[in-house]
């Protein structure tokens, strides 16, 4: 929980609320809203018959029990596999700018279309603040950014401060994001000091538990953000 004498932390709804529900489904970003997040991340992925679809693997297994990339499947076949299966053009208007909307996008064959969606949002009236655009992939980032300059932009980075401050760099964005379990005080500290920082679940480390609210002793150097899966744990 934060205190009044703790700087005010950004609470991002991983996926909605992974932890307390399926992820990526309406009723994971309803509960992630309903505890107080601040932002909602979440992912997508294009169909083979080009729907911008929301979900974070790259695979799945269909009911025949055959495994099949996203990107080789159609939206229908996705649908059949997952009924609570969420478009991008559905999780934003249902979202309706109640939260920002992290969007991650995964691959760079997605970026194109993922920017036509969020264009036609931004021409229907919501605001550059309604967004931001989130991937480890640098060309995607530069993709958005030459598409959308007025969207913010965040760099992921599994464990390297070093690449994380040099893409940051180039790219003249302000957030950072990094994964928890790769740090610690002293790189808290100096990313603070030059950037709005984020933290994430690890979701690499299986055998090495984190608690979810480790990142709270990290408010005294200034951290921007935490995305959690348990949005409960860090009510206002």
């Amino acid at each position: 929980m934060q205190t009044a004498s703790t700087p005010k932390v950004l609470i991002v709804g991983h996926r909605g609320a992974k932890g307390l529900a399926p992820e990526n489904t309406l009723e994971s970003f309803e509960i992630a809203i309903k505890h107080g997040v601040d932002q909602i991340e979440t992912d997508v992925r294009l169909t083979s018959d080009g729907q911008v679809v929301i979900v974070h693997d790259k695979k799945f297994t269909d009911a025949q029990r055959k495994q099949l990339r996203v990107i080789d499947a159609t939206y229908p076949q996705l649908r059949a596999h997952n009924s609570s299966l969420l478009t991008l053009d559905e999780a934003i208007t249902h979202v309706n700018r109640r939260v920002r909307l992290m969007i991650e996008v995964k691959q760079r064959v997605q970026t194109e279309p993922v920017i036509l969606i969020v264009n036609s949002f931004l021409s229907e009236g919501w605001r550059a603040e309604d967004f931001i655009f989130a991937s480890f992939d640098y060309k995607v980032l530069q993709e958005v950014q030459t598409a959308l300059p007025q969207i913010e932009l965040v760099v992921l980075e599994r464990w390297s401060s070093i690449r994380a401050v040099s893409r940051a760099r180039r790219l003249q964005t302000k957030y950072i994001s990094m994964d928890q379990s790769f740090l610690w005080s002293g790189v808290v500290r100096s990313l603070c000091k030059r950037y709005k920082l984020f933290t994430y679940p690890s979701q690499h480390i299986p055998h090495r538990p984190t608690d979810p609210t480790r990142p709270l002793k990290w408010t005294k150097y200034g951290i921007h953000g935490i995305i959690t899966d348990y949005p409960d744990r860090f009510e206002h």
